[in-house]
């Protein structure tokens, strides 16, 4: 058996090999984190998660948060200890993921702006199997290194504390079961280099990967543990998507192989899943691979009030669980989106929209109140995509409240899927590796179709009036953009539904 694989652990475990933890069957690493990260004890212990992720392949930086490219000065991370520089408002963090240590950045793991988060980017809870939140769903995941406020706990009670953040004297970390918009899910973009044929090999793909705790018994030492995986998937290619595929293996790069699905001993103790057939149904089928519940999808108070923006039906990829290490977008797109912008669209053609700060808290989520198409700023279908007046232009433009940014959701598909852990040293013993790969491969679409919005939109402070303000103007609706196929079209499919999206505040 040969343990020295690409990730040598030996000094990781050594580091994490002095901190107690609570000891569970079939689980991933999850241990304190160096400071400045919190540090939590006794009951709270199990929240640190570190340890789990893998940094063999992984460049972090600590970067400016508006361009998300420059290094900041002076400042790093410990892919051994999770010690980082200390941050501060205004910086983020990127974590490149590579085709081995040194090799081709495949893609970029990101996660929310300091204080929110911080650049460990990926933390894994374990907690014991009966504490599963409702309809089955484990309350062990694997998901963003994210703090919320404890005002938005539900079972919070008695005097309201700090804001739960890390600049915070208690910060609060998401864990699996927290509230909706507390920046569960971590982020993945894929970018040119993770095309499948992007120069001609079959092994160009987003490689992460998890230590097994292999210190880790128990009475049920056979029990399987499931862990949701919480992740967006960004299409950053360049080039428009006909789907994705999820591999669960071993190694990266050139030395990944998919786990041997022959081999029951191994698959009965580790596996993909999405919940379904053993009583946990918890996920429909059309809830595995899904655009923003803003844009498509039926109203769900409080989380989205009002239908989508573009429908009020789900825009998703049906999926299958082909094989205990095969997750795959198995047919088209819904034509809900195809009919506006054709397959899975990428950054470049990302159009602009105007946000509104509705709550004037740059760490929560902004409304989309306008978009920009064919040279003009438009209402949503809400207002049956009217343009937008001037005088309501410039109300906004001198209200300081009110920006134009990106809108990304359009790139950004939500993933639900779950990797199964029994056994540890079984999985050890039987593929020779004592961690295991999850591998992300976009698949790239036959269609080419161009996406044109018009002439690049115009700043909100060409319409700021002459004394300029900070009025607080009540938006009407709110939006995102309309495609190539036409205004009119979108008109006359669209005409009467209404619906919010929303935008992070903070950079992604």
């Amino acid at each position: 058996m040969n343990l020295n694989k690409i990730f040598k652990r030996s000094a990781l475990s050594a580091a994490l090999l002095v901190v107690s933890v609570p000891v569970y069957s079939g689980q991933i690493i999850g241990v304190q984190q160096g400071l400045p990260s919190p540090i939590l004890t006794g009951a709270d212990e199990y929240k640190n998660g570190f340890g789990g992720w893998d940094y063999g392949n992984v460049n972090v930086r600590i970067v400016d948060a508006e361009t998300k490219q420059t290094d900041v000065v002076g400042k790093s991370f410990d892919s051994i200890t999770g010690s980082y520089t200390a941050m501060t408002y205004g910086e983020s963090f990127v974590s490149e993921v590579m085709d081995g240590p040194a090799g081709t950045v495949m893609g970029r793991l990101t996660g929310k702006d300091w204080p929110v988060g911080e650049p460990a980017g990926v933390r894994v809870i374990t907690t014991d199997a009966i504490e599963d939140q409702s309809n089955g769903r484990p309350n062990s995941c694997i998901l963003s290194t994210s703090y919320h406020k404890f005002s938005e706990d539900s079972n919070y009670s008695g005097p309201t504390p700090d804001d739960g953040y890390l600049d915070s004297a208690n910060p609060n970390p998401t864990l699996c079961d927290s509230p909706f918009q507390t920046h569960k899910r971590f982020k993945v973009s894929a970018l040119p280099t993770s095309i499948d044929d992007a120069d001609g090999t079959v092994n160009n793909a987003i490689d992460i990967v998890f230590n097994l705790d292999t210190g880790a018994t128990s009475t049920a030492e056979t029990a399987l543990r499931r862990y949701s995986v919480l992740q967006k998937l960004n299409n950053y290619t360049g080039s428009r998507l006909a789907g994705y595929k999820i591999e669960l293996g071993f190694g990266v790069g050139n030395n990944f192989a998919k786990i041997d699905t022959t081999n029951t001993t191994l698959t009965d103790q580790l596996h993909l899943s999405v919940g379904a057939g053993d009583g946990s149904d918890f996920w429909s089928s059309g809830d595995l691979a899904t655009f923003s519940a803003g844009l498509f999808g039926p109203a769900d108070p409080p989380k989205h009030p009002n239908d989508g923006f573009f429908s009020n039906a789900t825009a998703n990829y049906p999926v299958t669980l082909t094989d205990a290490g095969l997750l795959e977008s198995s047919g088209v797109l819904a034509s809900n989106y195809t009919s506006l912008f054709g397959d899975w669209i990428p950054s470049n053609v990302a159009p602009s929209g105007v946000f509104y700060d509705d709550d004037n808290d740059p760490t929560t989520d902004a409304v989309l109140v306008a978009f920009w198409n064919n040279g003009q700023w438009l209402y949503g279908q809400a207002q049956s995509f009217a343009p937008v007046p001037d005088a309501t232009l410039t109300q906004w433009a001198d209200n300081s409240l009110y920006s134009v940014g990106v809108i990304e959701d359009l790139l950004n598909l939500g993933l639900s899927y779950m990797v199964e852990v029994g056994d540890v040293n079984t999985i050890v013993t039987q593929s020779s590796y004592n961690n295991f790969t999850i591998r992300m491969i976009p698949v790239v679409s036959t269609d080419t179709t161009a996406v044109t919005w018009g002439d690049a939109p115009t700043d909100l402070s060409a319409y700021a009036s002459a004394t300029g303000g900070t009025t607080t103007t009540s938006s009407g609706g709110s939006a995102s953009f309309v495609s190539q196929y036409g205004f009119v079209a979108l008109l006359l499919v669209f005409l009467g539904l209404g619906g919010w999206i929303v935008r992070n505040k903070m950079s992604k």
